[in-house]
C-alpha cells in the first residue's frame, strides 16, 4: 500500500501511485486475457491470495474469469501503511496448502515490491516451494521502485529459481498492451 516513486507524503505526479493499484490494474490486465478454462480442451483452477496479512480472497476452484475479476476488484486499493508489516516468507509459505489442491503444472502469480521485513527469507521459502511442488512455476510481477535495489534483488532472485519463470514489470504490462499480452503468452503457453 506504499506509493510507487516516491514517498506519500511527496505524492505530486501521476507516476506517484499506490502500489495495489498498480498491481491490481495489472492482474485485471492479466485476468481479460488468460485463455478460457477450457483451452485446447482442457481445464484449469485458480485462486486469489494476499500475504500482507495472509488472507484467502478466492479459494482454489475451476477458473473463472468473471469471478477472478470480482475477487480482484474486491482488494482494497488504498488503506492505512503506519505499522504494516511484510512477511513475504510467510506469504510464499501459505501457498502450500493452496498448491497442495492444484494438480499438473501450477503456475503462482506472485505481484510485489519485493520488500521483505518480517518472517522468514522469500527466497528460501520459493525454493522449498520448488522442492516440494516441482510442477510449479513462480512468476513474478514487480511493483518495486526503481529506488528500490532490495526488492528488485529479492523478485530477481525468486526468478532465478526456476528457468520456467517470467518476470515483468507491473507498470509496462498495464502501458504496453504487446508485453501484456507476451507475459500473458509465456505464463499460459498459449501460443498466440
Amino acid at each position: 500500500y506504499m506509493h510507487y516513486g516516491k514517498h506519500p507524503e511527496h505524492v505530486d505526479s501521476a507516476r506517484d501511485q499506490v502500489k495495489m493499484a498498480i498491481a491490481r490494474k495489472a492482474l485485471s490486465g492479466i485476468n481479460d486475457q488468460v485463455p478460457p478454462a477450457n483451452y485446447n480442451g482442457g481445464t484449469f483452477n485458480a485462486a486469489l491470495e494476499l500475504f500482507a496479512p495472509v488472507q484467502e480472497i478466492s479459494r482454489p476452484g475451476l477458473y473463472d474469469r468473471a469471478a477472478m475479476a470480482k475477487a480482484l476488484n474486491s482488494v482494497k486499493a488504498d488503506q492505512e501503511i503506519y505499522g504494516r508489516q511484510t512477511p513475504m516468507g510467510p506469504g510464499i509459505v501459505s501457498l502450500d496448502p493452496v498448491l497442495a489442491k492444484m494438480t499438473g503444472n501450477t503456475a503462482v502469480i506472485l505481484v510485489s515490491d519485493g520488500e521483505a521485513n518480517l518472517g522468514t527469507d522469500p527466497v528460501a521459502e520459493a525454493r522449498a516451494i520448488y522442492s516440494k511442488y516441482p510442477n510449479t512455476c513462480i512468476h513474478t510481477v514487480s511493483v518495486a521502485d526503481d529506488q528500490d535495489k532490495k526488492g528488485k534483488l529479492i523478485l530477481s532472485s525468486i526468478n532465478k529459481l526456476n528457468t520456467c519463470s517470467v518476470m515483468a514489470e507491473a507498470t509496462a504490462l498495464n502501458q504496453d498492451r504487446a508485453a501484456l499480452d507476451k507475459f500473458v503468452r509465456d505464463v499460459f503457453c498459449t501460443g498466440k
